[in-house]
Formats: structure tokens, sequence, C-alpha cells
């Protein structure tokens, strides 16, 4: 998240947790180590288009709350874990 906050778009490995990556395309998502070169090679051409989307995207969306909440929403839906509901 601080890379984004900086305007840095980011290389990370696939994963549920990290759509918003792809959906906001702040950064690239790879599923094998051998597609970074790629990664890079995409955020380098695009790097201004990139920047523009990570900064609109940490004044636009960026909260604890959202994020929270869209995370216990995806634990819930994966793994039927609810965070959001009080221990008993």
């Amino acid at each position: 998240m601080r890379s984004i906050v900086c305007g840095s778009p980011i290389i990370a490995s696939e994963g549920f947790y990290l759509d918003f990556i792809r959906d906001y395309q702040l950064g690239v998502l790879v599923k094998h180590p051998c597609e970074i070169p790629a990664a890079i090679e995409e955020i380098i051409h695009h790097r201004e288009a990139y920047r523009q989307r990570c900064l609109n995207f940490c004044e636009q969306e960026i909260s604890f709350e959202k994020t929270w909440k869209d995370f216990c929403e995806q634990l819930k839906e994966t793994l039927d874990l609810d965070l959001l509901k009080p221990f008993v």
C-alpha cells in the first residue's frame, strides 16, 4: 500500500486479496516468477498511466474501514470465516 500511496505501481503474486490491484490497474499480478520481466516491461511502458491511477485510487478509495470490510467479505466467501461477527 505504501508504494501505491506514493504513486508507484506494484508487481505482486496473484491472490484473491490483491484483486483490487488488477481491478483498479494499480500494477501487475503474476502467477509465477517467470512472468516478472514482462510485468516490469508493462509498467515501464505505461508508467505515467499507472502512477496516475495509483494516486487517484489513494484519493478516492483507501480507508481502513472499507479495506477491512472488503477483506472480511472475501474471507467469508472463500473460507466461510466471518470476522465481522462477534465471537461467541
